[in-house]
Formats: C-alpha cells, structure tokens, sequence
C-alpha cells in the first residue's frame, strides 16, 4: 500500500501509462505487423506487448531471455556519446524496425510515423 500511496506499483514503474505512450501503442497496433519489433524504453515495453499484440525486443524481466543484455542494448543506443552507425546496428541485431517512446528524436536514421513512434530510414546512415 506504501507504494501506492507514492503514486507507485513497484519501486520503479508508474502504476499508469501516459497518454502519449497510449498513443503510440494505438498507432503501432493499426499501423504495422504483428511480426514487427519494437524497439523502446523499459517502461514501455513492458507494456506494449499487451496493448498492441506486437512483440518487443525485451519486455519483463523474468519472461525475456537474456534481459539484463538486451537492457544494456537500450542503453547503448541512448547514451548521448553512441553514435548513430552504432545505435543502427543494435536495431539491426535486435531485428526491430520501429523506436517506440521517445517524446523526441534526434536520429537521422529514424523517420517519424506516428505520436513517439519512428521508423527505421532504409537509407545509409552517413
């Protein structure tokens, strides 16, 4: 209940999803294939599996093989200091085509499709 009462269902997820990860989850489930991967923040791909019938590259912890790794791959591919060849070869490993839930994005190599949802641009990164 301690949790709760902080606004909090476990120590580091928000018990609700914001209105715009809702939005982008709406858009993937009309917009792309069921065999596509999603690519995005721990807390929402926890969820989008759920909301969209869409795999993700990693989800909950005890349920994805190799969490921790595929954890540090999202963190490699936001650290500020990666670089976008490399950022583009953790989503070619990973197999995803779309970034999902990132209020904002300054890749090249990702185009806009959707509210916080980015495609992969099959052009060469420079």
């Amino acid at each position: 209940m301690k949790l709760l009462t902080q606004g909090r269902t476990v120590t580091h997820y928000a018990p609700f999803i914001s209105d715009s990860d809702l939005a982008a989850m709406r858009w993937l489930m009309e917009h792309t294939k069921v065999s596509d991967t999603i690519f995005a923040p721990p807390t929402f791909a926890l969820f989008a599996p759920a909301f969209t019938g869409h795999q993700v590259y990693y989800g909950h912890w005890s349920e994805t093989p190799d969490y921790a790794m595929k954890l540090n791959d999202w963190i490699g591919f936001i650290d500020p200091d990666s670089t976008d060849e490399f950022r583009m070869m953790i989503l070619n490993a990973a197999g995803a085509g779309y970034v999902a839930g990132l209020p904002e994005c300054k890749y090249s190599f990702l185009k806009q499709v959707g509210p916080e949802v980015y495609k992969k641009n099959l052009q060469k990164v420079q």
